[in-house]
């Protein structure tokens, strides 16, 4: 309303967001944040106690980051052994190959044969039922299902939604740390 404010009073310090995990990639931002849009109200976010902070990117530039990786979550609830995977949206994945479900911090790698195309009821089919490459867990419901995403020390984030998104996933090495933000 064009008065000058006071921001000190306003700064939170090391606000946690999270905790990481494989395969998770965003967190809710606080529902009192100033700007839930974009990074403006944000000084810094750091993953546990690394001195570093993540470097911000604007939407475009980090949908470049991410590049080709597919990603969509789990629709219908599957057990190992089941030869379909019902998804949310299978437009983005390969006709066949394999995808990648995180679960409790270890990999699920599985692989498929068919996509029945959809944007909110897609099916990946010719999952086998034993072995290499078949469903090894149970996956619960918006669980994230990943394709050609990378591990390793989480290292940009971006602010979309009411949601901040960092990339890449934490890998094994940088799991159940505090996301931090200032």
């Amino acid at each position: 309303q064009g008065k000058l404010k006071h921001w000190g009073r306003y700064l939170v310090p090391d606000y946690v967001l999270g905790q990481t995990a494989r395969g998770v990639y965003d967190y809710a931002l606080p529902d009192d944040i100033y700007d839930n849009e974009t990074n403006k109200s944000i000084l810094s976010v750091r993953i546990g106690g690394a001195s570093m902070p993540l470097l911000v990117k604007d939407e475009k530039e980090f949908d470049q980051i991410i590049g080709t990786t597919a990603h969509t979550q789990v629709r219908t609830q599957t057990a190992a052994g089941n030869t379909t995977l019902a998804v949310d949206d299978s437009y983005d994945f390969d006709d066949s190959g394999s995808v990648n479900i995180y679960t409790s911090n270890a990999v699920d790698a599985i692989t498929y044969t068919g996509v029945t195309r959809s944007a909110t009821a897609g099916i990946l089919t010719g999952v086998p039922a034993s072995g290499s490459g078949a469903i090894g867990a149970t996956h619960v419901v918006d669980t994230n299902v990943w394709q050609g995403e990378a591990e390793g020390e989480p290292k940009y984030y971006n602010v979309r939604s009411g949601r901040l998104r960092m990339w890449p996933l934490p890998s094994a090495e940088w799991v159940n740390k505090k996301v931090l933000l200032d």
